[in-house]
């Protein structure tokens, strides 16, 4: 609205009686229309965001703590006599980001027998020139698993615990299981059977 248009409004108005606004208030009042109030997010959307954002810290905290999280890796890696199950050597890897302490190695004969009927079973033996005061990380070390004798064994499923100290004293335990098989030249090979159980015994050392 220009000042003429402005001044014949207010003339009519005043002779009518009425109560005309100045210019400048009704400039400011079309600004404001012009602008709006800001918009607001229904109480869902808020409701929904908080829940979003601590599901991501939830999921973000889970992720640290998994990568974290102590553990070691054991796996079959060369054999003294493919024709003795018990001479394979087997690697036990430091996989955390940091060091582990007072590693030992056990083995667990979960069940064995031999061409004579004899059976064995939950025997564990233990190696002490094995242990290693401090295994740094990605670092490795050897485990064997040995009964002694020169018999040909078949059925044969052993664990290979591994005991250790994380940061701060905690103790830790995991044990890997195989199962021996046997080749038609009459090797030995170790497949993986999975996670076992570690001996009651370990955490009592």
């Amino acid at each position: 609205m220009n000042s003429r248009q402005y001044a014949k409004l207010a003339h009519v108005a005043r002779k009518l009686g009425i109560s005309f606004p100045k210019r400048e208030e009704l400039q400011s009042g079309r600004q404001q229309e012009k602008i709006g109030a800001p918009i607001q997010l229904p109480s869902q959307w808020k409701a929904l965001k908080k829940v979003g954002g601590a599901a991501l810290a939830c999921v973000a905290l889970l992720a640290t703590l998994f990568q974290f999280w102590p553990d070691v890796s054991v796996e079959p890696y060369a054999s003294r006599d493919q024709h003795s199950p018990f001479a394979q050597l087997f690697s036990v890897e430091n996989t955390n980001y940091y060091s582990i302490y007072d590693v030992q190695p056990l083995c667990l004969i979960e069940k064995a027998s031999d061409i004579s009927r004899n059976s064995y079973k939950g025997i564990q033996t233990e190696d002490t020139s094995q242990s290693v005061a401090i295994l740094e990380r990605r670092a490795k070390t050897t485990a064997t698993c040995n009964i002694g004798g020169n018999a040909t064994f078949s059925n044969i499923v052993i664990s290979i615990p591994v005991l250790y100290h994380i940061p701060l004293g905690i103790t830790r335990c995991k044990a890997v299981r195989f199962e021996g098989v046997i080749t038609t030249s009459r090797d030995y090979l170790w497949a993986y059977k999975g996670s076992g159980a570690c001996p009651d015994s370990v955490y009592r050392k």
